[in-house]
């Protein structure tokens, strides 16, 4: 066994991590800050339930760090199972992965006006990945506690399952916001182009990362098990999905700045329209508008 693929990853995990939740802290303060006039569910459900299982899921990993270096200090047969608080950290990733997509759905639902269409297959597919990541966290509780061979032999299927829906799930969301501003993009006047590219631009760097987080993580397991770089990613990813959310609702100010409505641009222009109308098919990206 090597320490550098073990508990070095594991330690490259917790560090970034722990980064990534400071910033996560603060984009939380800016949020309550600067949007405090969002809708309750959004201000205390959504963020602040997100940054405290985000805090239980930072104490996890920092104690699994603290059982492997300190408690069982130069023991090399402690890596044969993984402690209690690793399977909490999965159960809460699970959550946060769920909240964040279940956002991005919703705001696509409301977008496109068609909620039925949209919400029932992702909320269908969510729900799959909640689930399943309560059972592998039940399973790493008592299985992997002892030996986390027998449980990688009996649930990686499942664990390779709910990584896949999830990294499905992250592309079509933003595969299908993409393909709706492209479309809106057609029939704006020419100075709202520039929201509807910065918004193409920030939704396809974001999908691509959870995307290629994902990807790695499978990669990783599937390749090199014993290798615990698949576990510093996944220590990560729930940080990523937490953090994306976040900016996504901070930087409404800056696309308020560029143009609080998006107008469409119809073939009835200059027929007795007004120019300053705003048309059914306008995209509101105000502060109240998530």
């Amino acid at each position: 066994m090597s320490y550098s693929s073990t508990l070095g990853m594991l330690e490259i995990g917790v560090v970034i991590s722990s980064i990534l939740f400071g910033i996560l802290t603060m984009q939380t303060y800016y949020y309550q800050k600067n949007y405090s006039q969002d809708l309750p569910w959004i201000k205390y459900g959504l963020v602040f339930g997100i940054w405290f299982i985000e805090l239980v899921h930072t104490i996890c990993i920092a104690h699994a760090i603290y059982f492997y270096s300190v408690i069982h200090f130069g023991d090399a047969e402690a890596f044969d199972g993984w402690p209690v608080s690793l399977a909490i950290a999965v159960v809460c990733h699970g959550i946060v992965a769920v909240l964040v997509q279940g956002f991005f759905a919703y705001r696509i639902a409301r977008f496109t006006g068609h909620l039925c269409i949209v919400l029932v297959p992702c909320f269908s597919v969510m729900i799959f990945e909640l689930v399943s990541d309560i059972v592998i966290g039940v399973e790493m509780a008592t299985v992997a506690q002892q030996s986390h061979i027998p449980f990688q032999d009996n649930w990686e299927w499942l664990i390779l399952t709910v990584l896949c829906l999830r990294t499905t799930l992250d592309v079509l969301i933003s595969g299908t916001f993409v393909y709706r501003l492209i479309k809106l993009r057609n029939i704006v006047s020419e100075d709202t182009l520039a929201v509807i590219d910065k918004l193409i631009l920030w939704s396809i760097e974001t999908g691509l990362i959870l995307s290629l987080i994902s990807i790695l993580i499978i990669i990783c397991y599937t390749t090199i098990p014993e290798n615990y770089t698949w576990v510093m990613l996944y220590m990560i990813l729930p940080r990523l999905f937490s953090n994306t959310m976040l900016a996504n609702l901070n930087s409404r100010n800056r696309r308020e700045g560029l143009q609080p409505t998006v107008r469409v641009v119809g073939s009835n222009q200059g027929q007795g329209r007004s120019p300053d109308r705003t048309s059914k098919h306008s995209f509101d990206v105000s502060p109240n508008t998530v």
